[in-house]
């Protein structure tokens, strides 16, 4: 017997979700994923839990919250607000 070769068309392969962020009209971040929307429902040091916001669906959503490298312009602006505060607290500068 032949065997038929899986052509091109018969594989598929997983997009990439589309991620965006809005802001509901109370103020609070929104997720969306594709077609889903997710609320914020809880945070922690390293993780930000999401839960979908439509009646009877039980998607969730997790994200891990890595630390970025600082950049040099960080660095330096940190040593600015470091050093004004160390001024202000030593009485070189005035209210």
């Amino acid at each position: 017997m032949a065997e038929a070769a899986a052509s091109s068309s018969d594989t598929t392969q997983a997009k990439s979700p589309a991620i965006s962020f809005i802001n509901s009209d109370k103020e609070k971040s929104l997720l969306i994923v594709d077609e889903y929307v997710f609320k914020l429902n809880k945070t922690t040091a390293t993780t930000k839990y999401w839960i979908c916001t439509l009646n009877g669906c039980s998607a969730k959503f997790t994200a891990g919250l890595e630390a970025r490298p600082k950049q040099a312009k960080t660095f330096a602006i940190q040593r600015r607000m470091d050093n004004l505060g160390k001024r202000y607290y030593d009485g070189a500068i005035n209210p």
